[in-house]
């Protein structure tokens, strides 16, 4: 299980103790934060763009180029997308090399930098070419989310919700009336106090994913289908907001439950704009038991997940029918 330090990172000797080392950094931050990169910093575009094995690759030729050795550590600096392939770089390189990540996302602290998992998207599929890697150190510093813009803060706030929803009622009701008086830094705070050391009991529960864990995916079959299609144009976040809710609405979930998602985002977005003309397939989804079943994460209550194995022609028909209620 990888340690999860919650820490003030004021320059590179906060975080960096390894002599050989290569960090890899949202470009973003070069200007922003200066003080904490070091003269072997790899600065890469974030976003879906970064994570394709062209990038995965010009990480390991930068590695193989500083002659790194199995001794050395890749420090990870940035959001979601720059972990994922960074991290990936890290598993890949001579089997295995040290790898911490800094999270600078409320997204990534939240979620991604947390569990291991990273990949990339290939074929017109999300995170479908992949390993689990799980770094030796998470540095959370919530300081970080002050120069985030308001759509990456959203982001971060539906992981942060979505993770509470499935295991913690109390919680999940007390962000969602912080979400509402609009007290977010107070919601940053609670989010950042929770969430990464509650997804890494989840991972050291179930480390491959094959129980537990998969819970933690609620709300993405219908994302990553819609971020895929709209050619990662959607956001994140906003891909996984309109997933809970539409899955919501499969006859599993509660009418509160319901209810909670349809408003969570209608705060974030507004009401939800969806073409209703969109035919779903999830043959290419990573939670298919074969090609007849899916496995679908939802939120049958607040403070309840659970899984729901479906026909996949089933599922697909029923979100049909969601997108005319909406």
């Amino acid at each position: 299980m990888e340690k999860i330090i919650l820490k003030s990172i004021k320059n590179q000797y906060d975080y960096i103790d390894s002599e050989e080392y290569l960090v890899v950094a949202d470009e973003k931050l070069k200007d922003l934060y200066p003080e904490i990169f070091p003269k072997n910093t790899m600065f890469i575009e974030a976003g879906e763009r970064a994570k394709t094995k062209e990038v995965l690759f010009s990480i390991v030729e930068r590695m193989h180029e500083l002659s790194l050795t199995r001794n050395s550590t890749l420090y990870i600096v940035g959001g979601g997308t720059i972990s994922d392939v960074a991290s990936f770089a890290a598993g890949v390189y001579m089997r295995g090399i040290r790898h911490i990540i800094l999270p600078t996302t409320l997204l990534s602290m939240t979620d991604a930098a947390i569990g291991g998992k990273c990949a990339i998207n290939f074929m017109n599929a999300k995170n479908n070419v992949g390993i689990f890697k799980e770094p030796e150190i998470v540095y959370i510093d919530s300081n970080f989310t002050k120069t985030l813009e308001e759509e990456d803060l959203k982001d971060g706030f539906v992981e942060g919700f979505k993770l509470a929803t499935l295991f913690d009622r109390e919680v999940a009701m007390e962000m969602f009336e912080l979400l509402k008086a609009d007290e977010k830094d107070k919601l940053i705070k609670k989010m950042t106090e929770y969430a990464p050391l509650k997804k890494a009991q989840i991972v050291e529960m179930d480390f491959n994913d094959r129980g537990i864990r998969n819970l933690l995916n609620a709300g993405h079959t219908v994302a990553h289908f819609l971020e895929s299609q709209s050619g990662y144009k959607i956001s994140h976040g906003k891909a996984v907001a309109i997933g809970l809710f539409m899955e919501s609405m499969l006859g599993y979930s509660d009418e509160e439950t319901i209810q909670i998602f349809r408003k969570f985002y209608e705060i974030l977005y507004g009401k939800p704009e969806i073409q209703t003309d969109i035919e779903f397939d999830f043959s290419a989804d990573k939670k298919a038991v074969n090609k007849e079943f899916i496995d679908v994460p939802i939120v049958e209550a607040i403070g309840k997940g659970k899984i729901v194995r479906v026909k996949r022609a089933w599922l697909e028909e029923s979100l049909k029918k969601v997108l005319m209620k909406i």
